[in-house]
């Protein structure tokens, strides 16, 4: 009788153990991805700004867009006054 509530013992545990990791590798998947996602995201978004910083370097206000003043160097928006 030891013996039989022994191992229905150990079968929950065990049970209780894949049950777990079947619920977090359910569950942690979809997590990983989101935040593997979110980094991308970010990581893309950072790099497009440096590329615009980039592009909005200027020597004259020639250099810049329509709306913009060459100010030491950089693009900026020109102020009405």
């Amino acid at each position: 009788m030891e013996v039989l509530l022994g191992a229905l013992q150990w079968l929950r545990t065990v049970a209780g153990g894949v049950f777990t990791l079947l619920v977090l590798g359910i569950t942690g998947a979809p997590i990983v991805l989101v935040v593997g996602l979110i980094g991308i995201r970010l990581g893309s978004s950072l790099a497009s700004r440096v590329r615009r910083k980039a592009a909005m370097a200027c020597s004259t206000d020639a250099d810049c867009p329509t709306g913009y003043v060459c100010v030491g160097g950089i693009c900026v928006a020109a102020t009405s006054e």
